[in-house]
């Protein structure tokens, strides 16, 4: 893949550790009904819900580059990104084309 069409891994990789370290804490402090400075925390809890849409997106468009090897537009990844969010069923028909491509690259490997 070419450099420029890359994705900003860091905050991926922000966005995939920063809900468990949100929730997890949240979930043992107030098991039993929500905090009292809701209001503070709401920044938080919707930081974490962008967090976790930006992962559905990274995925989703990352699947796409690899799928043209050339940049994607939103239209051209909607379909992955909404499987990603409706994940039980989603995977039933994502997997296949992340398997699809594993099996592609394997062939190019071997040949080399």
């Amino acid at each position: 893949m070419h450099p420029a069409l890359g994705l900003n891994v860091r905050f991926f990789q922000f966005s995939l550790i920063y809900p468990p370290l949100y929730v997890f804490p949240i979930l043992i402090l107030f098991p039993d009904k929500l905090p009292l400075p809701f209001a503070g925390m709401l920044p938080l809890h919707l930081l974490s819900g962008f967090c976790q849409l930006y992962g559905f997106y990274f995925v989703s468009k990352s699947l796409a580059l690899a799928e043209r090897g050339e940049s994607a537009s939103f239209s051209n990844y909607v379909g992955s990104f909404i499987l990603i969010w409706f994940f039980p069923i989603g995977v039933w028909f994502f997997q296949p084309k992340v398997n699809q491509l594993y099996a592609e690259q394997e062939k190019r490997r071997v040949a080399c």
